[in-house]
C-alpha cells in the first residue's frame, strides 16, 4: 500500500470517529497532541515525502486557501510568546485549512477520487440509524458514559448540530441517488429506499426537537439540492420522508411529549425551535440564546470593523469569552459563530479571505456541476451537488455553534473541500476529453 492511499484510510478512520462519537472521539488522546493533530502531522509527513499532488496547486480554490492561512499565520505569531499553546488551540480555525490541500492532493495522487463516494455509501445508512441511539443514550448518560484510554471525555458525547451535519450530508446523497449508483450497497439501496428515508426521519425528527442550528443545517442542504436540480426519484422519496414525518406528527400527537430526564422530544419542541429561528421571541428560553449571541457578535463587529482591532483582530491566543465579557460557565473561549469568531481573532482581512475562500470554492463546485451536466457527466454533476450540499451544512452548524473550531467540525469541513477540489480538478480533465471527443466524433456524449 502506498503512502498516499495509507493516509486516505488513515483518513476516513477520522472522519468516521467524528462522525459516530463527536468530542469522544476528538479528545484522544489527552491534550495536546489529539488524534487529529497526530493526523495532521502523518499528513504533513506523506506530503514532504512526495505523495501529496502538486497538482492541487491548480485549483483557485487551493491558493485562498493558502492567502488565508498565511494570513492568520502572521496574526498568530506574535501571540506565541504571551498566550504559549493557547494560540495553537485557537489557531484550529486556520491550522485545520491544511487537510483540504493535503486530503485534495492525496486523492489526487492516488487517483481514488470516485473512491470516495463508495466509501460514504458503505456507512451513512449505519449513521442514520446511530444517530436518534446516540442522543438517547448521551441524554439519559451523560458524563457517566466510560471514557475510552487516555481521554477524558465520555467515549460518547455529542452535539446535535454536529450530528445534524452528517443527517443532511446523508439526506442529500439520497435525494440526488448517489446511494444506488454504487455496488457496495446498490441492492439494499434499491429495495429499500423508504426504509432508508424512514430511518433518515426519525433521526432529522429527534434533531429538529433538539437543535435549531442542526435543523437549519439539514434544510438548508436539501433546498439546495432541490434548487439546482430535481432527479426522478426525488418525489417518490419526498414523499416517503413526507409520510414517515407525518406518522410521526401523529404519533406525537397520540402519545403527547416523551420525557427523558430533564428533556422533552415532542411535535411542540419541533415546531417551537422551527419558528424560533425567524422568531425567537415566541420562547423566553430560546429568545435568551439568540440575544446572548447578537450581543456579542455586535461587539465584535464594533471593535473590528468600526473599532482599533480592524485589522489583526485580537489575535489567538485570548480568550474571547473573558475579553469580550460574555463568559459563561468557565470553559467558553469564542463566539458561537465561526465567522465571527474569525473576524474577532484576525480581524477584517482574516473576514475577508475567509469569504474568498468559500465565494471561490463555491464558485468551482457549481462550475463543475454545469460543466458536468451539459456534457452528460451525471455521477460527476451529482457528486458536485452533493458536495456543495454538505458544505452548506457544516457552514450553517458552524454558524450556531462553535464547530469549526474543534477537530470534529473543522477537519470534516476542509476535508469535504479538500475532495471537492480533486473532483473538481478531476472533472474538469474529464470535461476536456469529453469536449474533445465530441469534436472528433459529433453526436457521441459522455455519460462518465
Amino acid at each position: 500500500m502506498t503512502a498516499s492511499k495509507l493516509y486516505l484510510v488513515i483518513m476516513a478512520g477520522l472522519l468516521l470517529g467524528y462522525a459516530f462519537l463527536d468530542r469522544g472521539f476528538a479528545s484522544l488522546p489527552r491534550s495536546p497532541l489529539f488524534v487529529g493533530e497526530i493526523a495532521l502531522l502523518a499528513g504533513l509527513l506523506v506530503a514532504a515525502a512526495g505523495s501529496v499532488s502538486t497538482r492541487v496547486l491548480r485549483s483557485p480554490v487551493s491558493w485562498m486557501v493558502l492567502a488565508y492561512v498565511g494570513w492568520s499565520l502572521l496574526v498568530a505569531l506574535p501571540d506565541v510568546g504571551t498566550f504559549g499553546l493557547m494560540v495553537y488551540r485557537d489557531s484550529a480555525v486556520w491550522i485545520y485549512a491544511l487537510f483540504a490541500l493535503l486530503v485534495g492532493g492525496v486523492l489526487m495522487k492516488s487517483g481514488l477520487e470516485a473512491r470516495v463516494l463508495d466509501w460514504y455509501g458503505s456507512w451513512f445508512s449505519w449513521f442514520l440509524i446511530w444517530a436518534p441511539i446516540a442522543f438517547l443514550l448521551s441524554t439519559l448518560f451523560g458524563e457517566s458514559l466510560p471514557r475510552m484510554p487516555g481521554g477524558d471525555v465520555p467515549i460518547l458525547a455529542v452535539k446535535p448540530g454536529d450530528i445534524g451535519v452528517h443527517i443532511a450530508g446523508a439526506g442529500a446523497f439520497m435525494l440526488l441517488g448517489l446511494h444506488k449508483v454504487h455496488p457496495v450497497v446498490r441492492s439494499l439501496a434499491q429495495r429499500r429506499d423508504l426504509l432508508l428515508w424512514g430511518a433518515w426521519s426519525v433521526a432529522f425528527v429527534v434533531l429538529a426537537a433538539k437543535s435549531r442550528g442542526g435543523m437549519l443545517a439539514v434544510v438548508a442542504a436539501i433546498l439546495l439540492v432541490l434548487a439546482f436540480r430535481r432527479t426522478k426519484q426525488s418525489p417518490r422519496l419526498l414523499l416517503g420522508a413526507g409520510l414517515a414525518l407525518g406518522a410521526f406528527a401523529l404519533l406525537f400527537t397520540v402519545v403527547g411529549n416523551v420525557q427523558i430526564f430533564d428533556r422533552t422530544i415532542s411535535l411542540s419542541q419541533v415546531v417551537e425551535n422551527a419558528v424560533s429561528i425567524f422568531d425567537s421571541s415566541r420562547n423566553s428560553g430560546l429568545a435568551g440564546t439568540v440575544q446572548w449571541r447578537l450581543d456579542w457578535w455586535g461587539k465584535v463587529i464594533n471593535y473590528t470593523i468600526f473599532g482599533d482591532n480592524f485589522w489583526t483582530g485580537k489575535g489567538f491566543g485570548i480568550n474571547l469569552a473573558d475579553s469580550d465579557g460574555f463568559q459563561t460557565n468557565g470553559s467558553l473561549r469564542s463566539p458561537h459563530n465561526a465567522h465571527i469568531t474569525i473576524l474577532a481573532r484576525s480581524g477584517v482581512p482574516g473576514l475577508v479571505l475567509w469569504v474568498m475562500v468559500l465565494v471561490t470554492f463555491y464558485a468551482s463546485m457549481t462550475k463543475a456541476y454545469l460543466s458536468a451536466r451539459r456534457l452528460g457527466q451525471r455521477h460527476f454533476a451529482n457528486a458536485s451537488l452533493w458536495i456543495l450540499a454538505y458544505t452548506t451544512a457544516l457552514l450553517v452548524n458552524m454558524s450556531f455553534d462553535v464547530y469549526l473550531e474543534g477537530p470534529q467540525g473543522g477537519i470534516w469541513f476542509w476535508s469535504v473541500m479538500g475532495f471537492g477540489i480533486a473532483l473538481s480538478e478531476r472533472q474538469r480533465r474529464e470535461a476536456r476529453i469529453a469536449t474533445q471527443t465530441v469534436a472528433e466524433n459529433p453526436g457521441h456524449v459522455s455519460y462518465v
